[in-house]
């Protein structure tokens, strides 16, 4: 967004680009989707916080906490 290579984003980052409006869209439903064996594989006994400390899981940059704050 900086480098104006970009029209708009959705962002969970409480502050604004300089030079862009923010409009807030209101809450936002997270939905964490598996392939069937990828639950089978880190999720047997279910979705506990053991089992998310070690299962991967995707990042688009080191900055990225979504998947931190489930």
């Amino acid at each position: 967004m900086r480098s104006g290579e970009v029209l708009a984003a959705v962002t969970a980052d409480p502050c604004s680009v300089q030079g862009c409006r923010k409009i807030p869209l209101g809450p936002l439903r997270y939905a964490a989707c598996a392939s069937p064996d990828f639950v089978e594989r880190f999720f047997k006994d279910g979705l506990t916080p053991e089992a998310l400390a070690t299962a991967p899981c995707l990042r688009f940059d080191r900055r990225d906490g979504l998947q931190a704050r489930l």
